[in-house]
């Protein structure tokens, strides 16, 4: 009689430390499982965070490059204005000069 009491007293206990053990497996598992999400999750975000900076570098790139023609064309404006004033200049003074030809002429 007491050797099935203690028969069934190892057995229940063996049950017990197999539940306890299945427990602390699942605990591992899902403990891994969370931890390979949360790598995961923050690969995905990284990349996406990487996608927007090549994003943001190529808006940069297309706005430095706008802000460059934008200064072309603004130097290009200033060059024809200064060769406009320099041809002015010098049509003035050729007929100034005219002018005095034909003043000394008549004289």
């Amino acid at each position: 009689a007491r050797w099935i009491e203690m028969t069934s007293e190892v057995q229940g206990m063996r049950v017990k430390v197999r539940r306890c053990l299945q427990r602390m497996m699942q605990r591992q598992l899902a403990s891994a499982l969370f931890d390979w999400a949360d790598k995961v999750q923050s690969k995905k975000e990284w990349e996406q965070k990487l996608v927007l900076t090549e994003h943001e570098q190529k808006e940069q790139t297309l706005l430095k490059a706008q802000e460059w023609d934008a200064k072309v064309v603004r130097s290009e404006r200033f060059v024809a204005a200064m060769q406009r004033r320099t041809a002015h200049a010098a049509f003035s003074l050729w007929a100034e000069m005219w002018q005095e030809v034909r003043t000394m002429r008549a004289m």
